[in-house]
């Protein structure tokens, strides 16, 4: 097995390990024995619990944004950039995820806020320009509103991952209600 193939093995295997049995009970034992590998192999490629745990946020942060860009990327007009957007937030939020679990420890989570906040400042800079464009506002109208959506948006998420319904209904709903706030805006 190749170098980064195994590295990939046994990022499975300590996701893997997270959602049968929890964090806490996560240690390189058990990762080795998921992985199917002696722990000294392990250890070759991760010095620590926390170096492991922080490589699995990584690569699950990338897989995350990269599906938001793709998506972004392939959208068809404004309401599809806003379910994009609207869809990374369910993602986010939704309970036993994985990323969920790992940026919620400030040790695990410490590596990347940098990258995180610009990404973030990214996205925000992008859907500021696309609400100008797609109604006749200000920037600073358009930094508003969207702060107003997307405050909804993770508001819609969080109820849905505590009580996981129709989760494309609630999407719905959610674009629905941003759509409204927005249409009260004339466009462009």
């Amino acid at each position: 097995m190749s170098v980064e193939d195994r590295h990939e093995q046994l990022l499975d295997a300590a996701k893997q390990c997270i959602v049968n049995n929890g964090l806490n009970s996560l240690t390189m034992k058990s990762i080795a024995g998921q992985a199917n590998v002696s722990k000294p192999l392990l250890y070759k490629y991760f010095d620590t619990r926390l170096d492991l745990l922080q490589a699995l946020l990584a690569r699950e942060d990338e897989r995350r944004y990269s599906k938001l860009r793709r998506s972004l990327a392939s959208a068809k007009g404004y309401e599809q950039i806003v379910r994009a957007v609207v869809n990374h937030n369910f993602d986010e939020r939704s309970k036993g995820d994985v990323w969920a679990v790992l940026v919620d420890q400030p040790d695990v989570a410490a590596i990347f806020q940098t990258s995180r906040t610009k990404r973030r400042m990214n996205l925000g800079r992008f859907l500021i320009k696309a609400t100008m464009e797609h109604y006749a506002i200000s920037r600073v109208d358009a930094r508003r509103v969207l702060r107003m959506a997307s405050s909804a948006s993770i508001g819609a998420a969080e109820y849905y991952a505590l009580n996981h319904k129709d989760r494309e209904e609630h999407v719905a709903t959610t674009i629905d209600f941003i759509f409204n706030g927005l249409n009260l805006f004339p466009k462009a």
